[in-house]
């Protein structure tokens, strides 16, 4: 079976785009959402963690997790760490630990707009890539097609919010429609 995107590409252009960590609370200042300057002076370490060779995933972990409690549940700056902290999942190769926190990121976004709508869009392509990728894996097969409907949902969305989905997106679908075909 080919890898899907997310294997092949996904934690290294997800990790890179973590990367740009450090420029995004200056850059957010001429946008409507912008971080606290407590979570923004607290961040300011995570360049070092990022700059260590290999990267230290777990110290950015515990910094990412020593700051969710502090922060309120449905502010800018919760969607941002649950987004960072997906994102350093994936560089940990902990695909399915990505889900929750990119999940609640995205849920934060969907009701106050924090995320443009082609990064949410990127959000939802990733969680379908992930989501089809831990099914498959699944052994119950009634728990395998309920991933499976998670992940055609995910994805559908991301067709409909596309000016053009690319053609690896559009044989991934394909191949959600086939595995849901072949369980019924």
């Amino acid at each position: 079976m080919k890898k899907h995107f997310i294997t092949r590409h996904g934690a290294g252009l997800l990790l890179a785009l973590a990367l740009l960590l450090p420029a995004l609370p200056a850059a957010e200042k001429d946008k409507q959402h912008s971080l606290t300057e407590k979570t923004g002076e607290a961040l300011k370490k995570f360049p070092e963690l990022q700059a260590q060779k290999p990267p230290n995933y777990d110290g950015m972990l515990a910094l990412i997790d020593g700051l969710l409690p502090s922060v309120a549940a449905g502010s800018y700056d919760m969607a941002f760490l649950l987004d960072i902290k997906a994102k350093v999942l994936l560089g940990k190769d902990q695909m399915s630990k990505a889900i929750e926190p990119w999940e609640q990121a995205l849920r934060l976004s969907d009701q106050n707009q924090y995320f443009e709508e082609k990064y949410a869009n990127e959000i939802v392509l990733y969680l379908a890539q992930i989501i089809f990728q831990e099914a498959t894996a699944l052994k119950d097969p009634a728990a395998q097609q309920l991933q499976i409907n998670r992940s055609a949902n995910y994805l559908k969305r991301h067709l409909q919010n596309s000016k053009k989905p690319s053609m690896e997106t559009q044989m991934f679908y394909a191949q959600i429609l086939y595995q849901q075909a072949v369980a019924d």
